[in-house]
């Protein structure tokens, strides 16, 4: 069922890459079809290739469909066992005098969400690579 959900994000990703790259090629074309390249052209340029560079940041892994079945291991542990919000103990509200307002910590779901340091544990990577290979699509599964 990940496999389904997952799968059309991947094909959208590497659409929108392919054409990002194709409007780089088409900018460096034009470029090379006059002497002397204009402000215009130049601006186009660093516009095309700022977007390619912002997709290919924000790409899932290549190893997505193989981590797969860890990653939802790991998310489904994450939801099913939540960890309560020290501020209002999985209340989800607190009291302020005679007042009972929303936890501001944890916006009033009286959970907070686990640390990368324990997700990246739940999928066997360190914190690090974590952060830039993986914390996207962990956040997009949840």
């Amino acid at each position: 069922a990940a496999v389904a959900l997952v799968v059309p994000e991947i094909r959208r990703q590497q659409q929108r890459l392919l054409e990002a790259r194709t409007d780089v090629g088409i900018v460096k074309a034009c470029m090379g079809w006059t002497r002397a390249t204009t402000s215009a052209q130049q601006a186009a340029l660093r516009r095309a290739q700022e977007r390619l560079d912002k997709l290919k940041a924000h790409l899932w892994p290549q190893a997505t469909l193989e981590m797969l079945p860890v990653l939802v291991a790991a998310v489904v542990d994450e939801l099913s066992t939540p960890q309560l919000c020290p501020c209002c103990h999985g209340r989800g509200e607190r009291r302020v005098g005679a007042l009972v307002k929303v936890c501001t910590a944890c916006g009033g779901s009286g959970a907070v969400p686990a640390s990368d340091r324990k997700r990246a544990a739940a999928i066997g990577r360190d914190e690090s690579t974590y952060r830039t290979t993986w914390r996207s699509l962990y956040e997009w599964l949840l």
